[in-house]
Order: C-alpha cells, then structure tokens, then sequence
C-alpha cells in the first residue's frame, strides 16, 4: 500500500516535471529567437557602421563619435540605431566628413520626423540640396532648420498661425514654400516670426524649392 502512495506520488510529480519541461523548452525557443534576432540587428549595424568609416574616412576618434551618437540617436528617437547610421552612410557617399555628418545630422532626424520621410533618403535630399548650393554643412540648418521643421509643426508657434496651419508632410512643405516664392517672401514681416538666420534658411529654401522637391 504504501509502495503504491508513493508511486501515485511520483507519477504526480513526472507530470508536473514534464509540464514544466515542455514550458521550459518553449521560453527557450521564444528566448533563442530573440538572441538571434537581437545578433542579426547588432550585425547589420556594425554592418552599416563599417561602410560608414570606410567611405567617410573618419579615424578612430572620428568613428567612435559617429558610432556613439547612431547608438544614443537609436535609444533617444523614433529611429532605430541601424537606420541612423544608414544616413550617416548617405551623408558620407556625398562627400561629408565625420565632423560634417555629427554637425547635420540632427536636422536630418528632425528633417524625417516632421515630414514622415524615409530618414536615409531625407539624408540624401538635405545633403545633395547643401552640396548643390556650395553650402556649408553648419547651413544644412543644424539649428536653424531643426527650428524652422519645429515652428512648423508646432500649431502654437507664431509661424504656423502666420501660414494658417501646420506643415506635417513634405507635400505641405513644398505647396507652402512654393506659394511664399510665388507671393515673395515678406522679410520684415518674417523677422517678427523667426531669427535672422531662420528667415535666410527660409529664403534659400524658397528660392530653390522647385530643385529641393526635385
């Protein structure tokens, strides 16, 4: 009888071990696919990251901020690290430097979010705009634009009441810089609005919309 107890026992607690067995595999399974998926991203972005130093030609130094700042950029925004270092790639193929691309890449972000735009491809139309117009990569607007895209989508900002609404896509953009450069831009009137740097980011953006949308 007692022999009988104790094998009634033990098939209870087979049961309970083979219950927690197959749970066990199946958290495992579910844990390896996200390992492996976790691996694939981390590849792709050193992936991404070494073509970055290759065609930039950034040092060490150089490479080690473009790399933090894909990372943190990652952690901080909309954007992933691997697409971030997929602009910072774009730049590069147009000829800016490591210093070049940290300096403008913050409108770019800014750039893609207010638009909905692709981020490396709001990477190569910023870019190829600054490089066509023999610009600087300091008047890509690192500040000044990153204002301008915020006025823009803010309703509460005094240059969107001035256009009458808020500017959420690239077609919005475009149909209201393209009405400005039909209408002319009213400086004095901008400057109520914005800085001077922002009302000559503005104009240049005007003046060149048709190439910009291009």
């Amino acid at each position: 009888k007692g022999a009988g107890i104790g094998i009634g026992k033990l098939a209870k607690g087979a049961a309970v071990a083979a219950s927690a067995l197959v749970a066990f595999a199946k958290i495992s399974k579910v844990v390896a696919q996200e390992v492996k998926k976790g691996i694939e991203v981390f590849k792709g972005f050193e992936f991404e990251m070494q073509k970055v130093k290759a065609i930039s030609g950034a040092n060490d130094a150089e490479f080690k901020k473009l790399n933090k700042s894909a990372q943190d950029l990652g952690r901080s925004t909309f954007f992933t690290a691997q697409q971030v270092a997929a602009l910072q790639l774009n730049f590069s193929k147009l000829g800016f430097t490591a210093s070049e691309v940290l300096n403008v890449q913050d409108a770019a972000l800014l750039a893609a979010t207010a638009t909905g735009e692709d981020l490396a491809r709001t990477a190569t139309v910023i870019g190829s705009t600054i490089r066509g117009f023999g610009l600087d990569a300091s008047e890509g607007a690192s500040t000044s634009l990153r204002n301008i895209f915020l006025k823009l989508g803010d309703p509460s900002s005094d240059l969107a009441k001035s256009i009458g609404f808020t500017v959420n896509t690239s077609e919005d953009m475009v149909r209201e810089f393209r009405r400005m450069r039909d209408e002319g831009v009213n400086v004095e009137k901008m400057l109520k609005i914005v800085d001077v740097r922002q009302v000559q980011a503005i104009a240049n953006m005007v003046k060149h919309i048709d190439k910009i949308e291009e």
